[in-house]
């Protein structure tokens, strides 16, 4: 069971489900074995969650808060009471740089290098040495700090460059998604389970929602829906306020016809292609979001290509050919996307490496609109 605090006064009944909008709002989440919509209709994102019954709310929260609050608890997630292998020990910047230096790493110039691990931190900047590093842990001759430096701004900038680009499409999708549903069942239909094919993704599609609306309860929107219309929000205000990653889940939850209908006039593509795309693109929003390394690492999926000819993999650019297929105007994808790209990887050409991220030869000819 979920519970967030919402307003008072509203209860709506949806068949076998029940969504109460009042001091607080109970989602009963159908078990596991709820039939998709089709196959691969769950985000990966999804997390299990147990089936229980509102009338149990009360109890599972009284027994949870009880339990929490007489159980020790120890340092850190999940952590265990003793760790199966001591941390490793505490290292000043000083040390830090000592250690670079005994595996090979080039300083130069090492106010600058401790200058740079005060604002980025050895084990972020560390990952950036993986292309360079070789067996027993040193790291190829002629590694100096400040080409991984280099490496690292150029990660730094693209991630902004990638930020911007799915921003926009971000902006479209909520457009879409809450037009398309809304014009269809009304402003208040993403609350009908019967509207959705999988009632289980749905009501993981409202926890969230939940969440989202708990987290901004102060936000100006959240406030004016809970004084004047008992906290209901209608869909196109609504997905002005959830993540991305709500926006996959409510996409994976429609019915099958409604997913097919979105996916073939947004992209003239398929349900199977738009829910990997979606996933892709919410992943590297993620990592831009989080300041996460691009370079010299594999994506977490693999998405679709848009045609039978296009096989993409799990690189930094079959990524960006995603973002490609997804950008709302085509016609502005060679100024607003491709250039800034390119010119970011033509200052970098004396320190990257096209192969880390993915980019083949033809990367231009392909990339360009």
């Amino acid at each position: 069971m979920f519970f967030g605090i919402l307003s008072s006064g509203v209860s709506i009944l949806q068949g076998k489900h029940s969504y109460f909008y009042g001091d607080l709002m109970a989602v009963t989440i159908p078990p596991s074995s709820a039939k998709p919509v089709n196959s691969g209709s769950a985000s990966p994102n999804t997390q299990s969650a147990p089936s229980v019954s509102p009338s149990s709310s009360t109890q599972s929260a009284t027994s949870s808060s009880t339990s929490s609050s007489t159980q020790p608890t120890t340092a850190g997630v999940n952590s265990p009471a003793v760790l199966p292998a001591p941390l490793k020990p505490f290292t000043t910047v000083q040390q830090q740089i000592q250690k670079l230096k005994s595996r090979n790493c080039v300083i130069t110039d090492p106010a600058f290098a401790e200058m740079v691990l005060k604002q980025v931190t050895y084990y972020h900047l560390s990952a950036y040495f993986l292309p360079f590093r070789q067996k027993g842990g040193t790291y190829s001759p002629g590694t100096t700090f400040e080409k991984v430096y280099s490496i690292f701004e150029f990660d730094q900038k693209m991630r902004n460059i990638l930020f911007k680009i799915i921003e926009k499409i971000e902006l479209y999708l909520r457009s879409e998604f809450a037009n398309f549903h809304g014009g269809k069942y009304g402003p208040a239909g993403y609350l009908d389970v019967s509207y959705f094919g999988n009632s289980r993704n749905h009501a993981i599609f409202l926890q969230r929602v939940n969440e989202s609306i708990r987290n901004r309860i102060t936000d100006p929107v959240v406030q004016h829906h809970n004084s004047t219309y008992g906290g209901v929000i209608p869909i196109w205000s609504l997905f002005g306020l959830v993540t991305f990653g709500t926006l996959t889940m409510f996409y994976s939850s429609l019915n099958a016809q409604d997913q097919k209908q979105l996916a073939q006039n947004m992209y003239n593509g398929t349900p199977t292609q738009l829910r990997s795309w979606l996933k892709c693109c919410n992943d590297l929003r993620n990592d831009c979001a989080h300041a996460s390394r691009l370079y010299f690492r594999s994506r977490l999926s693999v998405p679709l290509g848009a045609t039978k000819t296009q096989v993409l993999s799990n690189t930094l650019y079959d990524a960006i050919c995603v973002l490609k297929i997804l950008y709302p105007q085509k016609d502005l994808w060679n100024i607003e996307a491709f250039l800034p790209i390119a010119t970011l990887v033509e200052s970098y050409k004396k320190d990257i490496t096209l192969s880390h991220i993915g980019f083949p030869q033809n990367w231009l000819d392909d990339l360009h609109n």
